[in-house]
């Protein structure tokens, strides 16, 4: 009886060691979680040819995305909106203005206050880094 009860004792120890030492996963942040809210434009860097052309951003330059799918896109004084999406793997976004064109970046960096998106177009590449707006 006794060998019984201590089998039954180290069996509940395995037990509550077993569950006591499993760590909870951390949930990743999907990108699309990532990128709702307003980021403001820290850097535009075009590259037409050779050279990297660093554009000095408007104070006010921003990006806000909704959870609903829309955006609004303020560059100096220009106001655009329109709705994104993402593709399957969320490693890319396009952006469709309201007046039917679109750009599709592919995202360079994400995290909670940093955005890098990146386009290429038959010319070259655009490249726009943001900081979360708080």
């Amino acid at each position: 009886m006794k060998k019984k009860l201590d089998l039954l004792a180290l069996w509940l120890l395995l037990l509550s060691l077993l569950f006591t030492s499993c760590k909870k996963e951390e949930t990743k942040l999907k990108n699309s979680d990532l990128i709702i809210g307003t980021w403001k434009v820290q850097k535009y860097i075009s590259n037409y040819g050779d050279n990297d052309i660093n554009l000095t951003p408007a104070s006010d330059d921003f990006i806000k995305f909704e959870s609903n799918g829309t955006f609004k896109e303020a560059e100096e004084d220009n106001i655009k909106t329109g709705t994104y999406v993402f593709n399957t793997d969320q490693t890319q976004v396009t952006l469709i203005y309201s007046d039917q064109s679109y750009i599709l970046y592919s995202i360079k960096k994400i995290s909670s206050n940093e955005l890098i998106i990146h386009s290429i177009t038959k010319y070259g590449y655009i490249e726009n880094q943001y900081s979360k707006k708080l």
